[in-house]
């Protein structure tokens, strides 16, 4: 979704959806909003959010390819072999799971705020072409 335009005209929600994938949020906070604290002491409060207009969105960005679901319970998306850094440090599993199950997950928003710890632990975090893509459209990359 994040139309053709600059970050300044970008609504709210399409400002926390982009931090929500960078942040790697779980499908449990997703909802709940954020609370920013800025400099000075004043707070700026985004959300709390639909969580089908979540569901919606980033099930747009799962079938483009820009973001992806780990299970943090599993591994970790920062061991994948790719990841520049020291090779003792990408270690284990990255815990991202297939897309039919991310798109499953995604789908089942009505159970994101479940006790359980499936929906904390289920996180978003963005490929290299959403790195791409998502970081060109907010004004990050040329």
């Amino acid at each position: 979704m994040l139309p053709d335009v600059g970050w300044e005209d970008l609504s709210d929600f399409e400002h926390e959806m982009y931090w929500a994938v960078v942040e790697e949020s779980s499908l449990a906070e997703l909802p709940l909003g954020v609370t920013d604290v800025l400099q000075g002491g004043s707070v700026v409060r985004h959300g709390p959010w639909d969580p089908a207009a979540c569901s919606a969105y980033l099930l747009d960005w799962l079938t483009r390819g820009l973001v992806e679901l780990y299970d943090m319970r599993v591994g970790y998306p920062t061991n994948r072999p790719e990841v520049p850094g020291p090779p003792e440090t990408r270690h284990g599993p990255t815990g991202v799971l297939p897309s039919e199950l991310s798109r499953r997950l995604l789908s089942e928003w009505e159970h994101w705020g479940d006790d359980d710890e499936l929906w904390m632990c289920c996180r978003l975090v963005v490929t290299d072409l959403g790195a791409q893509h998502l970081d060109a459209a907010v004004g990050l990359r040329p």
